[in-house]
């Protein structure tokens, strides 16, 4: 499931949102506190708000993602995102998929400063 709400109030300099995701796969459920999810301190570059909250480890979530077949491009770049997080050095590989699907996709969740990488991602033509 996914939800995005959009914070909107005049006495902020910046609208903002908060994106929330959750899982309805069904399979290992028997998650563990400190190993499959913490108490994390949540925070945004665009507002002071700060909020704590239940959150997965990076490690569970890319099992779960390793776990879906077919990959979706959200899937792919997850895996990617996360192993940078986690100090990996793996490339993106988007092979298969039709460039402009990518680019659809990755619009949705790319800010527009960062939407150059996808050039480097893609497939030359």
């Amino acid at each position: 499931y996914f939800a995005l709400f959009q914070i909107k109030e005049s006495f902020l300099a910046q609208n903002f949102s908060i994106k929330f995701e959750a899982s309805t796969r069904i399979g290992d459920i028997s998650w563990k506190k400190g190993e499959d999810f913490d108490l994390t301190v949540l925070s945004s570059r665009v507002t002071p708000l700060t909020v704590l909250a239940q959150v997965a480890t990076l490690e569970r979530i890319k099992k779960d993602k390793l776990s879906i077949n077919p990959k979706r491009v959200r899937d792919i770049f997850d895996l990617w995102f996360i192993d940078q997080k986690l100090g990996g050095n793996s490339s993106i590989n988007f092979q298969g998929f039709d460039p402009k699907v990518v680019k659809r996709e990755m619009h949705k969740f790319l800010p527009k400063n960062e939407r150059a990488m996808l050039k480097s991602w893609l497939p030359q033509e």
